[in-house]
């Protein structure tokens, strides 16, 4: 990606980051070093056009065949978020799919 000048990495962290959920050290930790890796890895390779970006989703459905409980789970963390709707997968990898083809040239400045 360096030597072409081009090129669009995107990792995935988590917006409980933000939350600092007890019990849950060990995630909230791997997913903010991964914010911090992509902030840093921007940086560096910003200036030969690489982009860099970080998804930080909410709780999203992943399983594949919920229970009842894990609905309903799910559903109880949606309340403050602008769109309260329960996220599955599938929506992430479309929109990491529009971060990457979209050309640098199209991004607005700052």
């Amino acid at each position: 990606m360096q030597a072409r000048k081009q090129g669009s990495i995107v990792n995935i962290s988590s917006s409980t980051i933000l939350k600092a959920n007890t019990t849950r050290i060990h995630y909230v930790a791997s997913k903010a070093a991964v914010m911090g890796f992509s902030r840093v890895l921007a940086r560096e390779l910003g200036p030969d056009s690489v982009r860099v970006n970080t998804l930080a989703p909410g709780s999203t459905l992943g399983e594949a065949d919920p229970s009842d409980e894990i609905v309903q789970m799910r559903t109880a963390t949606i309340t403050g978020r602008s769109l309260a709707r329960l996220e599955r997968p599938t929506i992430w990898s479309a929109r990491r799919s529009i971060i990457c083809r979209t050309s640098v040239g199209s991004l607005p400045a700052g």
